[in-house]
């Protein structure tokens, strides 16, 4: 690891996070001993979709104040997701916490999440990932009240 000495790095070791390790004389140190190590230096994965424009009978979505109550998610073989609302906190993704051959398992399936807040301009969904685990979003939609202006 001497290319990254001095950096601080993402530590995945068999499967599970470890915390944060800084290199130094090109090795870093883990609290338990691991035999699939990966080692690299942290960065979010963030997805936005743009924001829906619905036509109803009334007109356009477009210039309507908006609110998502529920996002339906769905994943492929992920883990430690955070998904929230553009003006909201993210909020971890919950996913059954399985164990798969003493590693922790990667989710294939959907969820669904209720976000809490109220009507605003610009209704967009946010999909996180901050840890060194795996993250493929297949798909996603969201249950939308629409309001006046």
């Amino acid at each position: 690891l001497e290319h990254l000495e001095g950096k601080t790095v993402d530590v995945l070791a068999d499967g599970f996070v470890s915390p944060p390790q800084t290199v130094t004389r090109g090795c870093i140190t883990l609290p338990n001993a691991a035999t699939r190590v990966h080692v690299g230096l942290n960065y979010s994965s963030t997805i936005m979709p743009l924001e829906p424009q619905i036509v109803l009978q009334t007109g356009s979505t477009l210039g309507k104040t908006k609110r998502i109550s529920r996002v339906f998610l769905q994943f492929y073989n992920s883990n430690g997701m955070q998904a929230g609302t553009k003006q909201g906190a993210m909020e971890s993704v919950a996913v059954p916490d399985d164990i798969l051959d003493g590693r922790p398992a990667l989710y294939s399936g959907d969820v669904a999440m209720e976000f809490e807040g109220g009507f605003v301009d610009s209704a967009q969904v946010v999909i996180q990932q901050d840890e060194p685990l795996p993250m493929t979003v297949l798909g996603y939609s969201m249950q939308l009240e629409i309001g006046e202006r």
